[in-house]
């Protein structure tokens, strides 16, 4: 019985020291995290001021506007390491943006950014040629309950925005539907984290938000101006979705800091 005994103890103390080993193994070989989370974080403005639903602006010719619907498709989101190289490249990468969802800014979460250093920020405005095809893409942001598919066409509305201007002794209501693969357009930004020389990029080692001003000013004014008595009625490249497409290409949106 005794020698039962001590061996039952001797295997006890034995498991107990491999156990305690291996949680020490353990401890030492769990890797840190390397990966962060990273909020894009749009705020829509007007003349610099808060842009809101139905709040009138005048643009640079005098043209008082007044929009009541505005949203477009933001797409396939990449953080760039340098012009040639994606550090992080989001997949399923399609958000409808509300302007009017949250006057604080319109948030979109980015999830398991590797850490290190970023110099860019790339997306698309609108839904690449690949996507834009409602019967192969009805998932999340690209269901088409949301009021941005042409089901004769089969295609995506890119941007959609409404409302209702005053120039020039006239007024009335303005639409533009833009659409079509041309109107795609992806924007570059910059990562700069200060104005100092040489100040070119970002270094992610916790989470972050990226502030970027989206100026409603620049869909209407460059490098295209757009006279709302003339066109006021564009669902079409031939009706100028073109134009308005390359305004929102030519700075539409710009970083504004870090937090």
């Amino acid at each position: 019985m005794k020698y039962w005994n001590s061996s039952f103890l001797r295997l006890l103390l034995t498991a107990t020291l491999s156990f305690v080993v291996m949680g020490c193994k353990k401890e030492k070989t769990d890797s840190p995290v390397s990966t962060v989370d990273v909020v894009l974080k749009i705020r829509h403005l007007a003349a610099g001021q808060k842009l809101g639903e139905g709040v009138s602006f005048l643009d640079s010719s005098g043209q008082q506007i007044s929009i009541s619907r505005f949203q477009y498709y933001l797409s396939n989101i990449r953080l760039n390491r340098s012009s040639s190289e994606t550090g992080f490249r989001e997949t399923g990468s399609y958000h409808l943006v509300k302007a009017f969802s949250n006057p604080d800014g319109f948030q979109i979460l980015l999830r398991g950014v590797s850490k290190g250093i970023y110099n860019e920020l790339v997306f698309g405005i609108g839904v690449d040629s690949a996507a834009n095809r409602g019967s192969s893409s009805n998932l999340g942001d690209l269901g088409q309950g949301n009021g941005m598919f042409w089901s004769w066409s089969d295609e995506y509305k890119f941007l959609v925005m409404e409302g209702n201007y005053q120039a020039s002794g006239n007024q009335g209501n303005f639409l533009f539907h833009i659409a079509g693969n041309p109107c795609y357009k992806e924007i570059r930004i910059p990562l700069v984290q200060s104005a100092e020389v040489g100040s070119n990029s970002i270094t992610l080692e916790s989470n972050r938000t990226i502030l970027l001003d989206a100026e409603i000013l620049d869909l209407f004014g460059r490098p295209n101006p757009i006279d709302l008595k003339l066109t006021n009625d564009v669902s079409s490249i031939a009706a100028g979705a073109g134009k308005i497409a390359d305004n929102y290409a030519a700075g539409f949106y710009k970083l504004s800091g870090f937090e």
